[in-house]
């Protein structure tokens, strides 16, 4: 069988392109090379991941905020004068908020330092909100609008190869060969789609490397919630047990 489009990668990213292809009505495959993606740094407190208001936008725009919220660990609104308030889904297990507005490579931006109740910081409109929200929430959401609109979803699946020909490109995945009239590579930063056509990989040398552990602190109560710089680095605590 032949798609217009072939995905490569069920991420966020693939699967909200593929909710924008199928609104238009083009027939998608997403291919996806796990055929489990809800690992735990995807499911829980310690793989969260913030979602600002440009991305909530987004979603109000398609219809999907509402079952967004309800998926996510927590979230935030504005509120007035208070700032911004951070509510956990678990509020058995929910801490203070942090009263801060936001941070960028470690450079902590200070909410109590702004006055919310001036107009110019106001954002209205059912999608002046933000959250921390779980990837595997985020993609359960796109994945069901996805199938909804007519997309093809394939698990465990994984883009081997592929040749383009006048037409088209022929999409191999294993000994199977699929047809399409466009491939889209959505599948990371170590994209197989990116290498095989040879697209470069524009950017700088990195200057560290970066590990994700899931670990149970000594102590855990003696961390100061929110953003914290120390002597040694920074660490965020919160806004829930287990973060």
């Amino acid at each position: 069988m032949s798609y217009e489009v072939v995905i490569a990668g069920a991420g966020p990213v693939g699967l909200f392109l593929a909710c924008e292809l199928g609104l238009a009505g083009v027939s998608v495959l997403v291919l996806e090379k796990l055929e489990d993606t809800r690992t735990p740094l995807k499911t829980n407190f310690m793989g969260a991941r913030g979602l600002n208001f440009p991305s909530v936008e987004a979603f109000y725009r398609r219809g999907m905020l509402k079952a967004v919220r309800e998926t996510a660990l927590g979230w935030m609104n504005v509120e007035g004068e208070r700032g911004f308030g951070m509510k956990a889904r678990d509020e058995s297990t929910a801490m203070p908020a942090p009263r801060f507005a936001g941070h960028f490579a470690g450079i902590l931006l200070d909410g109590s330092k702004i006055e919310f109740g001036n107009d110019r910081y106001r954002v209205g409109g059912p999608s002046a909100a933000g959250g921390m929200v779980s990837l595997a929430g985020i993609e359960d959401v796109l994945a069901e609008r996805a199938v909804e609109l007519g997309v093809v979803l394939r698990v465990g699946a994984e883009v081997t190869d592929f040749a383009q020909e006048e037409n088209g490109v022929v999409v191999r995945v294993g000994d199977e060969e699929i047809r399409t009239q466009w491939l889209v590579g959505c599948d990371g930063g170590r994209s197989i789609v990116r290498k095989r056509a040879g697209f470069e990989f524009a950017g700088t040398d990195p200057e560290l490397t970066g590990y994700s552990a899931m670990v149970e602190m000594a102590d855990p109560e003696k961390l100061k919630p929110g953003w914290n710089l120390t002597d040694r680095g920074m660490y965020v605590n919160g806004p829930a047990a287990g973060r």
